[in-house]
């Protein structure tokens, strides 16, 4: 993870982390991924100079797709457990006798 976070600075903790874990923790693998995100999420135009070398704006990345589902599919399996668990503990407290609480 060190490697990716000094080689792609601009990108958050997590997406590193998502990008690695999808090509089954191969660096390299992470890196191509990497570099074809930072391409595709460069603004296109004949206006800059550079040699035409793509860079990701830090102020506004744009995520991946993939990435963008895979975060989604995260945040939405959190929650299911933060509302089942509460529902368990809601249970738990009816079934529970007034003299034990």
């Amino acid at each position: 993870m060190d490697a990716l976070e000094s080689m792609f600075p601009g990108v958050e903790y997590e997406t590193l982390e998502i990008v690695l874990e999808s090509q089954q923790g191969d660096v390299e693998a992470a890196i191509e991924v990497l570099l074809e995100m930072a391409k595709d999420s460069a603004p296109s135009g004949s206006g800059s100079s550079g040699g035409g070398r793509a860079t990701v704006a830090p102020e506004a990345p744009q995520q991946h797709p993939i990435l963008e589902r895979d975060t989604q599919i995260r945040t939405d399996e959190a929650l299911a457990r933060r509302m089942q668990d509460q529902i368990f503990s809601e249970a738990l407290q009816e079934q529970t006798p007034p003299c034990f609480s």
